[in-house]
């Protein structure tokens, strides 16, 4: 079991790393005493994205869907952005689909039918994601699909 502070805080014990000036205590990447970071100013993820200073390592697939209309309608906003993935890693990246998606592609041949003229699908193309990036964010919007099921919110 992990120890926390009262404000829930998860206190880094035994096998974790310290910072160099001495705190266990860890924020979002960063210690809380002295705000440094042991991933750097930048790190890629996926190895071909930048994240940002508050996010290093921000999935840019999900970061572009927060800012999607996630607040009000979760799940479809969420079904939205999974097919776009599925359908960009079936059709444009001819790579496998994760199958907790649940994904059938549409009766066209493979490396066709790809729709980059709407929202998220142009949004995919112009983020030029790697397949490690597109299929980690696949299945984390899957269990964030199945979530909203779970809490009601489908329609």
């Amino acid at each position: 079991m992990r120890a926390a502070d009262v404000h829930g805080n998860v206190i880094a014990r035994e096998g974790c790393d310290k910072c160099r000036c001495g705190s266990k205590y860890w924020e979002h990447d960063r210690c809380v005493d002295c705000g440094a970071s042991p991933l750097g100013q930048f790190t890629l993820y996926g190895g071909v994205h930048v994240g940002t200073r508050a996010r290093p390592n921000a999935n840019p697939v999900l970061s572009w869907m927060r800012d999607d209309d996630i607040a009000g309608d979760p799940w479809g906003t969420a079904m939205a952005w999974e097919f776009a993935v599925c359908d960009y890693l079936h059709h444009v990246a001819l790579a496998d689909v994760p199958e907790e998606c649940g994904y059938s592609p549409a009766a066209v041949q493979r490396g066709e039918g790809y729709e980059d003229e709407g929202w998220p699908g142009g949004a995919i193309v112009e983020m030029a994601a790697d397949t490690y990036t597109l299929t980690q964010a696949a299945k984390i919007l899957s269990r964030y699909v199945d979530w909203c099921v779970a809490a009601g919110k489908d329609y």
